[in-house]
């Protein structure tokens, strides 16, 4: 049997380090202080997530990818949107390696998933050390006690654990043992036969404080849809996604068949009271001013404390004209933002630096320059941005670019879905149109975020920048 053959080789892997070492990999684990990305807040965002899985070869399929450059479909599927990424580390059968999860996860910024046969502590505290945001479990292999004592260790290493099942027993035995993610397999282990239908067969016995996330067999829209209609939290889609030859088109396939929903940034926050407001309706990301001149300009340490106060849900824009790279950089180390938004000209020098030291950099742009942007994100707004002036949809819908892009420019609750139902934007970008005599506006707020989030259907954007 298949399954048992992995078993065996993973334990006897864990064999091959001495006592002494997997003792002091589990102390230093133990002593990390270093944050990482949160796999239960990536579950958490409202619609369908998608987890792409790195992986060379398999048991049942054999190579997979001859020329495997791990690092490039992990940037791949991060720049088609991708919410975490499940790297397979076992050696032998799928040709993984741990320093393929560690360099993933030192360059990306999604959570990752250490994809392997773990049985034994160490094996999730090297997880923790590699920098993974959570480890597989799978109920098949381990003991109830051994079940509970690695999601116990998970927990404590601030790692989450997805637990993996294939019958309603095993369900119960995780949900009794502590797991907080349900991981369905449609892939029955013992045979590597693959049933579609299993996943959506056993949602039901999941209790609804589970996150559940439907795992093998996912090719088409179509199954997507069916999953997305059926409350699963995530989807983990691994050889679909390896084979194609296009990975961001491949995802972008994929999430068609999604309840994707257009993503929404509150700009300009100010206080602490705006803080209560946005946490309360719970946009997408959040914008804080520091470019020279504006009205809504913060210092840093205003921003500082507005970062502790939110929700850590929603991502954190800085939005930048003249300022000096060292001061953008400092806001981003200082983990007090976590993208850029640049208003600057087209070749400023400050983009390919930002990106050079991996932090996300939005480029905001007028519509008749939009095909020069050089960053990871696209924002179309008005020559005169934060003049409140709406952009002309209608042009617009004729040359809708061909990237997922930003709207801003006059957005208010009154005008936002046909905004979206026009040129259909990935995100948009409200300030003025969220205020009321220039402070920001609980009602205004709560229905922009609403409308905005029910309105049309669209490719996710920032969904990758979860830094605490």
């Amino acid at each position: 049997m298949i399954l048992d053959q992995l078993v065996q080789a993973s334990q006897q892997r864990v064999q091959k380090v001495p006592v002494r070492e997997r003792v002091k990999r589990i102390q230093q684990a133990r002593k990390m202080t270093t944050p990482v990305l949160s796999f239960e807040a990536m579950l958490a965002q409202p619609g369908l997530q998608l987890i792409g899985e790195v992986k060379r070869a398999s048991p049942s399929k054999g190579l997979i990818a001859a020329e495997f450059d791990y690092l490039q479909i992990a940037q791949d599927y991060v720049a088609a949107g991708i919410d975490a990424i499940s790297v397979l580390t076992e050696p032998r059968y799928f040709k993984g390696q741990l320093s393929y999860l560690q360099a993933i996860a030192q360059t990306v910024s999604v959570p990752t998933l250490r994809k392997d046969f773990i049985v034994a502590a160490s094996q999730i505290a090297s997880a923790r050390i590699a920098g993974a945001s959570a480890v597989l479990l799978i109920v098949a292999i381990l003991t109830p006690v051994q079940l509970q004592a690695f999601i116990t260790l998970a927990h404590e290493l601030n790692l989450s654990a997805l637990v993996e099942v294939h019958t309603t027993a095993e369900i119960k035995q995780a949900v009794a043992a502590g797991a907080r993610i349900i991981g369905i397999n449609n892939r029955n282990l013992k045979d590597f036969s693959v049933n579609f239908a299993t996943s959506r067969q056993l949602r039901q016995a999941v209790p609804a404080e589970c996150y559940v996330i439907a795992e093998s067999g996912i090719q088409t829209s179509t199954q997507v849809q069916t999953l997305a209609a059926a409350d699963f939290d995530a989807i983990l889609v691994g050889e679909t996604l390896m084979r194609a030859p296009d990975k961001q088109q491949a995802v972008r396939q994929l999430r068609a068949g999604g309840a994707w929903m257009t993503q929404i940034k509150i700009c300009g926050l100010m206080q602490p009271a705006d803080v209560v407001m946005v946490n309360q309706a719970l946009p997408d990301a959040i914008g804080m001013v520091f470019a020279p001149g504006r009205r809504r300009r913060i210092t840093m340490a205003t921003a500082r404390q507005l970062s502790q106060q939110l929700d850590p849900r929603i991502r954190r824009v800085g939005v930048f004209t003249t300022n000096q790279l060292s001061e953008i950089l400092a806001l981003v180390q200082q983990h007090i933002i976590q993208v850029v938004q640049l208003h600057a000209t087209v070749d400023d020098p400050r983009i390919a630096s930002l990106m050079a030291a991996h932090v996300p950099v939005i480029q905001a742009m007028t519509p008749a320059n939009a095909t020069q942007c050089q960053a990871d994100y696209l924002l179309l707004d008005n020559a005169r941005p934060g003049s409140g002036q709406v952009l002309d949809w209608n042009q617009l819908q004729s040359q809708r670019p061909v990237r997922p892009f930003i709207l801003a420019g006059g957005l208010t609750p009154t005008n936002i879905v046909t905004a979206i139902n026009k040129v259909c934007p990935a995100m948009v970008d409200v300030a003025s149109g969220v205020e009321t005599a220039g402070n920001k506006d609980r009602e205004k707020i709560n229905l922009m975020v609403q409308r905005a989030h029910q309105t049309g259907v669209s490719t996710p954007l920032l969904t990758e920048i979860r830094r605490n």
